[in-house]
């Protein structure tokens, strides 16, 4: 049995991301799983496999489309042979995807989104959030299930209920879950007497 004691925030944080865990749409995924950006990204290929040709400016050192090419060359008041022979490689792509980070949850990545979403937006032709399974993966899976344990004991001292899947609420721990316990009075009851003059012992709990 252990003991542990950590800040309101960290308690706080600890409680919201357990309830999104037991709350989110998984999207027919197993535990545990995580959400990520998937990317879909131009990828060049050889002559006569891509979906479409791409014309690279050298001078401009930039990538455009066969429409865009033309409307260069009306610009630099050439011929579109001419200002792709003198200034363009031409290449063949396919789109792919590509995925990189990793969020415990859809929040996660919205609030990722918000802050670095024009970036991704620049290296991709779109994006959006895709879920993965964690395939034989210890530690992700141990990190997912102290937190649905921290956070459900956390729920519990604050309001005397237990958070199980689907966001639900119960009076009677789920198996296997940590049960409340106050430092002061060791006494294991859904709310500690303690709790509301004591912003220590609302963040310790003891393990059943």
């Amino acid at each position: 049995m252990k003991t542990i004691a950590v800040s309101d925030e960290t308690a706080a944080f600890l409680s919201e991301l357990a309830t999104r865990l037991a709350n989110q749409d998984r999207r027919g995924t197993a535990d545990p799983y995580y959400f990520t950006v998937r990317k879909f990204v131009d990828v060049a290929v050889p002559e006569g496999c891509g979906e479409k040709v791409m014309y690279f400016d050298s001078q401009d050192c930039e990538s455009y489309t066969e429409e865009e090419a033309k409307e260069n060359a009306i610009e630099h008041e050439m011929e579109f042979d001419d200002y792709v022979e003198d200034r363009c490689n031409k290449y063949d792509v396919k789109e792919e995807e590509r995925y990189e980070n990793f969020f415990f949850t859809l929040e996660g990545y919205q609030q990722h989104i918000k802050m670095d979403g024009h970036n991704i937006a620049r290296r991709c032709n779109k994006y959006d959030s895709y879920v993965d399974h964690a395939y034989r993966n210890p530690e992700i899976a141990g990190v997912l299930k102290a937190v649905k344990e921290i956070g459900c004991a956390l729920r519990q001292v604050e309001t005397g209920e237990f958070l199980t899947t689907g966001n639900n609420t119960s009076k009677t721990p789920p198996q296997g879950e940590i049960t409340p316990s106050c430092e002061t009075c060791l006494i294991r009851r859904s709310i500690c007497p303690h709790s509301s003059g004591s912003e220590g012992c609302r963040s310790i709990y003891k393990s059943a």
